[in-house]
């Protein structure tokens, strides 16, 4: 009978350090969890969301340079500043056609066809680039305003409108991402929060067991080990 006393008292000892200890090692596992969340989160943000709303910015940039280079090819005054604008135009373009092949792995399957809208409207813009040139190096400047104030112009408009399309899907997908980092960490809160509130009282438990069944009783055991030893 006193066998099963003492075995049923360590088992109400104890029971609450392992409860203890198994919290903490769940705890932890929860933690490493959460951190990995938030990690993957906040790299989308900042290797894809946000790089691609900077990356729509210089192409945009690009496109307004190559522009105004096309103008500017039409008020030059003599040979050598036309070939000049005409290597500016070049490289523009190449460094240009390099931000839009490498945007591409930033293209969602929703984004494929403003991707490749913005890929046309800017080869139409090339395109249309080379008969401005062409005329305005013949001197036919009324025939190359024409061009620049039309079909230029009209592509450079489109081309914009697809770009502000990408931006505002890349700013949804980064305001997505932060309300994921958001729900991450009120989540954190939240179980974290349990785990304390668990923890204490299974403290509290362990202290009140303790203090019944062993610190209080001690001064019998002592006594009763005395008259033992005494007999």
């Amino acid at each position: 009978m006193n066998n099963k006393k003492r075995t049923s008292l360590k088992i109400l000892i104890l029971l609450p350090v392992f409860i203890l200890g198994a919290l903490s090692i769940i705890c932890n596992v929860m933690a490493i969890n959460n951190i990995r969340t938030v990690n993957s989160n906040a790299s989308d943000i900042a290797d894809n969301s946000m790089k691609s709303v900077s990356d729509l910015g210089e192409i945009k940039n690009e496109i307004q340079s190559i522009h105004n280079l096309g103008l500017s090819h039409i008020i030059a005054t003599d040979l050598n500043t036309m070939i000049s604008v005409v290597g500016e135009i070049n490289d523009e373009q190449e460094e240009l056609e390099q931000k839009l092949t490498e945007y591409k792995k930033y293209v969602s399957e929703d984004d494929e066809d403003i991707y490749d809208s913005l890929v046309g409207n800017y080869q139409t813009m090339k395109y249309e680039l080379g008969n401005l040139m062409a005329y305005s190096a013949l001197g036919k400047n009324e025939e190359a305003y024409a061009i620049a104030n039309g079909a230029v112009n009209d592509s450079s408009i489109a081309i914009q409108k697809d770009i502000g399309v990408l931006s505002e899907h890349a700013n949804e997908s980064a305001a997505n991402a932060r309300q994921g980092l958001s729900k991450v960490y009120f989540s954190s809160l939240v179980s974290n929060g349990i785990v304390i509130i668990v923890s204490v009282i299974l403290i509290i438990v362990a202290i009140y067991c303790v203090m019944k069944y062993i610190i209080t009783q001690s001064p019998q055991l002592i006594k009763i080990s005395g008259i033992l030893s005494k007999e």
